[in-house]
């Protein structure tokens, strides 16, 4: 939406400069008038006089002094680079958006794998502690430590799932 509201100024700025170019870019202006009088007339009486008067003014520029034009190509080229800063804006927030995903899933299949290694341990520790060889806080600490590690994978895997929705 950003970058569409950028080009759509700069449609409206091209719109500008192309009125600014024309021949007659300060619109003629166009008046009129009508009046009516009374002139006394001596002998006469009062004789109404009506007048009116039409009238057409357009600026014309000479020598070099078109300084609309000037004006409005300046803000084309200065509403091109700000296009430009956004599309680029745009591009390094979907890019800081898509490194997140990619190390999310990394991170995943990482915690993916210590849960495997410590279900594994704690299968060791539970084993050990049937044989007698552990005692029962061993045994509950493994237990213990292999719930966080699935807590931690799923914490993780909901990061995933929201960075994939903003991206």
């Amino acid at each position: 939406p950003a970058l569409l509201a950028a080009k759509a100024s700069l449609t409206a700025a091209e719109g500008q400069l192309a009125d600014a170019q024309g021949l007659l870019w300060n619109n003629p202006q166009l008046s009129a008038e009508r009046l009516r009088r009374q002139v006394p007339q001596p002998g006469l009486g009062d004789q109404t006089e009506r007048e009116w008067g039409v009238g057409l003014s357009q600026t014309l520029e000479i020598a070099d002094s078109r300084a609309a034009p000037h004006a409005a190509e300046q803000e084309l080229a200065a509403l091109r680079e700000a296009v430009e800063e956004t599309r680029r804006q745009i591009r390094a927030e979907v890019e800081q958006k898509f490194v997140r995903v990619v190390s999310l899933q990394l991170r995943t299949e990482t915690e993916a794998g210590l849960v495997e290694l410590i279900q594994d341990n704690a299968a060791v520790t539970r084993k050990r502690f049937d044989a007698g060889e552990d005692t029962r806080l061993d045994a509950n600490l493994a237990e213990v430590e292999l719930g966080r590690a699935r807590n931690q994978l799923e914490s993780v895997r909901e990061q995933l799932i929201q960075a994939r929705a903003e991206l």
